[in-house]
C-alpha cells in the first residue's frame, strides 16, 4: 500500500505482486472519502484477487484539495479524468484494462465520465442515483437560494455551486451512452437514494448490465460481503 499525490488528489495503491495487473478505481460516496475502514478492506480484497487498486478522494474529501463547499459534480469528473490520466502513464500497470466502482454519488459521477471516457471498461455502482432531484429536500433549495448554502449536521456547507452544477448533468443520457459491462447494485431498504434508481440505470444502460437488488440492506452497501463478492466477480469476469 502506498499513499501518493497526483494533481492534489489523494490517492492510495494497493498493488499486487504480479506484472502488468489490470486496474480498479474506487470512488466514494458524497462528505465520504477514501479511508473507511471496510473500503480499506474492500481495496484489499480486490488486491488479493490480481487487481491494481487505486482509492482517492474527490475535490474538498478527505486529504485532498479544494473546499469541499466548492465541490461539484463535474470537479468529481475531472478528478476521476485525473486518476485515468496517471494509470496510462504507469508502465507497470495495464491501462486498457480499468474498471471502476463508485459508491452512491461516487457511481454517478463514474457513469458520466465513462460516458465520456473510452479508458473506462467496466464498472460497478453501488446505490448510486440516476436523479439528482432525488437528493434534493425542498429545505436544502431554499437554504441554496437563501444563504447560497446548505449546512449538514455535521457542519459541513454544501454549496449553491454543487446545485447549480447538478443542472448541468443529465444522468439518464449519460447512461444510455454507456456501452461496458455496467454491474448495478442496490439495496432495496435504502431510504437515502430509492432503488427504482437502479431499476432506470438499467433500463437504459446499453452494453452487458446485471441488476442486483439486495434485500434487507440500506444505503451503505460497502460492509455487506455479498456485494464485495458479486462486484470482485464481476471485475475478473471483464477485466481478466
Amino acid at each position: 500500500m502506498k499513499e501518493i499525490r497526483i494533481d492534489g488528489i489523494a490517492v492510495t495503491i494497493h498493488l499486487p505482486k504480479i506484472k502488468n495487473p489490470s486496474v480498479v478505481i474506487m470512488c466514494h460516496g458524497f462528505a465520504s472519502c477514501k479511508d473507511s475502514l471496510h473500503r480499506i478492506e474492500i481495496a484489499e480484497k480486490f488486491c488479493t484477487s490480481g487487481f491494481a487498486t487505486l482509492r482517492f478522494d474527490f475535490y474538498g474529501h478527505g486529504k485532498s484539495y479544494g473546499s469541499f463547499e466548492e465541490f461539484t459534480i463535474s470537479k468529481g469528473i475531472e478528478d476521476l479524468k485525473t486518476i485515468l490520466d496517471w494509470v496510462e502513464k504507469q508502465k507497470n500497470l495495464n491501462s486498457k484494462k480499468i474498471g471502476v466502482q463508485g459508491s452512491s454519488l461516487g457511481g454517478t459521477i463514474a457513469m458520466l465520465t465513462a460516458a465520456q471516457d473510452e479508458r473506462i471498461k467496466c464498472l460497478a455502482t453501488w446505490g448510486s442515483p440516476i436523479r439528482f432531484s432525488e437528493l434534493l429536500t425542498g429545505k436544502m433549495v431554499k437554504s441554496f437560494e437563501k444563504k447560497g448554502f446548505f449546512e449538514l449536521e455535521s457542519g459541513l456547507r454544501i454549496g449553491k455551486c454543487l446545485y447549480n452544477n447538478m443542472k448541468k448533468h443529465v444522468i439518464a443520457r449519460a447512461v444510455e451512452k454507456i456501452a461496458l459491462p455496467l454491474l448495478i447494485i442496490h439495496g432495496r431498504e435504502d431510504n437515502i437514494v430509492h432503488f427504482t434508481n437502479a431499476l432506470d440505470i438499467y433500463k437504459f444502460a446499453k452494453g452487458p448490465k446485471k441488476l442486483q437488488l439486495i434485500d434487507d440492506v440500506g444505503h451503505d452497501l460497502k460492509n455487506v460481503p455479498r456485494v464485495v463478492d458479486l462486484t470482485l466477480g464481476w471485475f475478473k469476469r471483464w477485466l481478466s
